[in-house]
């Protein structure tokens, strides 16, 4: 009985430390490196500096930044017009990622978000719901 308690104990403690350092937005990051390595790095590259004038860097831009919801629309739903950055304007099309979940999506963003010398908060499943 006492290596019963004694064991209970120990996974109740391991499952309560578990459950004190999760963090949401840290595993949102690492599912959607993955993401991202299969659906957005042979255009963007794999620090996110893009190509010019083709791809626009997505390293230290302030607009996927301060505007979730664009960062949202443009990953579910492309971009056709061109857009400029920093001063230089991109003119290659990016084509959506509509069959992303709504999870896969949330996590590509927030690896974009928050790599590269981004920092932002989390993006939810259910905020990339409310633009699809």
């Amino acid at each position: 009985m006492k290596k019963i308690t004694l064991y209970l104990s120990l996974l109740t403690a391991i499952t309560l430390f578990s459950f004190i350092n999760y963090n949401p937005l840290q595993e949102s990051i690492k599912r959607g490196q993955g993401v991202y390595m299969v659906n957005c790095m042979h255009c963007h590259l794999e620090q996110g500096q893009g190509i010019e004038p083709q791809v626009p860097p997505l390293s230290g831009i302030k607009y996927l930044v301060e505007n979730k919801h664009q960062a949202i629309r443009q990953v579910l739903h492309g971009l056709e017009e061109p857009i400029t950055i920093n001063g230089v304007t991109y003119t290659g099309a990016m084509p959506e990622q509509g069959a992303l979940s709504d999870q896969e999506a949330a996590d590509v963003l927030n690896y974009i978000r928050n790599s590269w010398g981004n920092k932002a908060p989390i993006i939810t499943a259910d905020d990339v719901a409310m633009e699809r």
